[in-house]
């Protein structure tokens, strides 16, 4: 993952339920990032990382968005608990 810059801004979900999260979260995420009154420091145009969590993982439609690009991160539990017990 790239580092987050003066014109990058991290916007996320968490979902604590039974199903897997779905293509259409993130589009609500897309959607409502554009109500986030910020601007970059240097001006010019903001860029969006979205970061997606979920407890029982992702619908095949989110997981090849998040194949395709660049600016979306997926984590289901498992990883997240796997990052916060290293040890590193």
């Amino acid at each position: 993952m790239a580092p987050t810059s003066s014109e990058k801004i991290v916007v996320g979900e968490v979902k604590f339920q039974k199903k897997a999260m779905d293509y259409s979260i993130l589009a609500q995420l897309e959607r409502e990032s554009d109500l986030i009154h910020w601007k970059p420091t240097g001006g010019g145009e903001i860029e969006y990382e979205y970061v997606l969590f979920s407890r029982n993982g992702f619908t095949r439609s989110l997981q090849d968005a998040g194949d395709e690009r660049e600016d979306i991160r997926l984590y289901d539990v498992d990883q997240v608990v796997s990052l916060l017990s290293n040890d590193d």
